[in-house]
């Protein structure tokens, strides 16, 4: 396989960002370009592949794949037009975030790309921790951007890699004011991609043009990265896209050995796990309708994002909050009409989850007992938080007390919370509740860009917040410093970290049907990808099966996680094997 080395963002090597560029003949298997991309050890390894006259692009960093690149995508492009087509003027490449184009204008390569929205958050005081001087502002898009009072002050910030990674966002930039006739100034750094300081970031500039052209009222920017490498950006503000504009030079080409054998092995190993899903898929879909009551029959509306700026601080879970009649958790507060929830929620509580995987792989006969617990009971978490609580006239409002109760009790009614609280002593604090990984996945399903979600080490309970603290009441602001300042809390993966349309492709590519897995798969490279899935997935009656293969893999994706953070779980499906 050839691969090019191509430095971008500037015209001399040992300069800009280095970009590794592999052109196998057809895609192979993701775990190799994984361990191609480990290997290079840059911030990106991109994988271009040529079918039916287009170019498909894919993004690859040391710890995993990314949505969008910049300078790889600008060295990608200088490959195509000075190597494999040299006649072109232009090259669109089709990627998860859409078709990019690269175009030749004058000496430079200039991108397409698409800007980040940036909601103005909250500066805290793990930002300042973390970065070592307090920043005068913060937004969040995909990744957190911090404005800082000077240029000085970026070039010689120093952050705490460890503190970067528990803040918001998937990666951190900073950025003021340029000098010496740049408008502005940056660095950028991502340690939950593997990534140190990354020297020249593209997809970075989506976020630190829009606010630039905002704050300068102009739409070209000239703007410069101060990594030790350094980097020079043209860019101009298209709004709702960038253009982004830099020259590219080629330090090295190479042959990359990797044995065709193992490839095929690799690849069969991707086959014969993808056979394992599927027959527990066709499992699913062949049992009673009677069988699985209540599991999976609302869940034929894919989640999609959608702001929620008054949506208060949720007790996603709590281990011990499987009692019945527990009060509804502050999720809904009665902010928001129930309906508008009802794409956003899990349809069943966590014994539900566990008493479907324990189905799947359960070789006796007698029914799991999650499953008769689950259907005995009113499930009193996801379900139930979506209406407002039943209310008599002596409790008409669901006030600001009542939250609070609810935060603090992890949803039980204050009578339960009290109760709960003679019983415990402050020694009983130290050790927190189990906490299930079935749980964990639970609440990944209703991550969202504007939703935070986070777990308290020591009381066991996974709370979130609007991204956004703009519309924050009381019981939020306060959730919010204690969040930011006790230490207790660690944010759970984002959904920029959960990737969930390539567990949509993933899911498509495990069905032996051929019509179907091309119909999915062509649904996910439209328009509304989201929505035009989850309608064939109804279509095809293939909507349970979907469920049960996603929780499986935000399950993997929750133990990975836990062991990242040192989390002490327990698997609650004694039937549940994930690798």
């Amino acid at each position: 396989m050839r691969q090019f080395l191509v430095d971008a963002f500037t015209d001399r090597v040992f300069a800009g960002n280095p970009a590794a560029v592999c052109l196998p003949d057809r895609w192979i298997p993701d775990r190799l370009m994984q361990q191609i991309a480990e290997e290079n050890r840059l911030s990106e390894t991109a994988f271009l592949v040529r079918d039916n006259g287009t170019y498909q692009l894919r993004w690859f960093t040391p710890d995993g794949e990314i949505d969008l690149c910049g300078h790889a995508t600008l060295a990608a492009a200088y490959v195509v037009m000075r190597f494999l087509e040299p006649s072109l003027e232009m090259v669109s490449f089709d990627t998860k975030s859409g078709i990019l184009t690269v175009r030749k204008n004058g000496g430079r390569l200039e991108m397409d790309l698409p800007s980040y929205k940036l909601t103005r958050i909250a500066v805290t005081n793990a930002m300042t921790a973390a970065l070592g001087v307090r920043p005068l502002e913060a937004y969040l898009g995909r990744d957190l951007l911090l404005i800082l009072e000077d240029a000085e002050l970026v070039r010689t910030a120093a952050p705490d890699l460890e503190k970067v990674k528990a803040l918001d966002g998937l990666m951190l930039h900073i950025t003021a004011k340029g000098t010496d006739g740049f408008d502005c100034v940056s660095r950028s750094f991502g340690p939950k991609l593997g990534i140190a300081e990354d020297p020249v970031c593209g997809s970075g500039h989506c976020h630190i043009v829009p606010y630039w052209s905002m704050v300068l009222g102009k739409k070209e920017i000239l703007a410069r990265q101060l990594s030790k490498r350094g980097g020079t950006l043209f860019c101009e503000d298209m709004g709702g896209r960038v253009k982004i504009a830099g020259n590219a030079v080629l330090y090295a080409e190479a042959d990359i050995l990797t044995d065709e054998a193992a490839v095929e092995q690799e690849t069969d190993v991707m086959r014969e796990a993808k056979g394992v899903e599927h027959a527990a898929d066709t499992l699913i879909s062949g049992l009673e309708n009677n069988q699985i009551e209540g599991v999976g029959s609302e869940r034929q509306e894919a989640r999609t994002p959608e702001a929620h700026p008054s949506r208060g601080p949720i007790v996603i879970y709590h281990p011990e909050n499987k009692t019945e009649g527990a009060k509804p958790s502050a999720k809904n507060n009665g902010s928001e009409p129930a309906d508008s929830r009802k794409a956003t929620v899990d349809h069943s509580s966590a014994a539900k989850i566990a008493a479907f995987v324990d189905l799947l792989f359960d070789d006796e006969e007698d029914e799991d007992p999650y499953l008769e617990e689950s259907r005995a009971k009113a499930p009193a978490h996801r379900d139930e938080q979506v209406h407002e609580p039943e209310r008599n006239e002596k409790n008409s409002s669901y006030d600001d007390e009542n939250v609070r109760a609810d935060i603090e009790a992890g949803g039980h009614g204050q009578e339960e919370a009290s109760s709960a609280s003679e019983e415990k002593t402050d020694d009983s604090l130290d050790a927190a509740p189990v906490l299930y990984l079935e749980d964990i996945a639970q609440a990944l399903d209703g991550t969202t860009m504007d939703w935070s979600q986070y777990l308290n080490r020591r009381t066991g309970k996974i709370v979130g917040l609007a991204t956004a603290a703009d519309n924050d009441t009381p019981e939020q602001k306060a959730l919010r410093v204690e969040i930011a300042s006790s230490g207790n809390y660690i944010p759970l993966p984002n959904q920029f970290e959960i990737h969930e349309k390539e567990i949509m492709e993933n899911f498509a590519n495990s069905l032996m049907n051929d019509q179907q897995k091309e119909a999915l798969l062509d649904a996910l490279h439209g328009r509304q990808p989201f929505g035009t899935f989850r309608n064939r997935l109804n279509c095809y009656g293939v909507q349970n099966q979907y469920f049960m293969f996603k929780m499986l893999a935000f399950c993997r994706i929750a133990k990975k996680w836990c062991d990242e953070k040192h989390v002490a779980y327990e698997v609650k499906s004694k039937g549940l094997h994930i690798g």
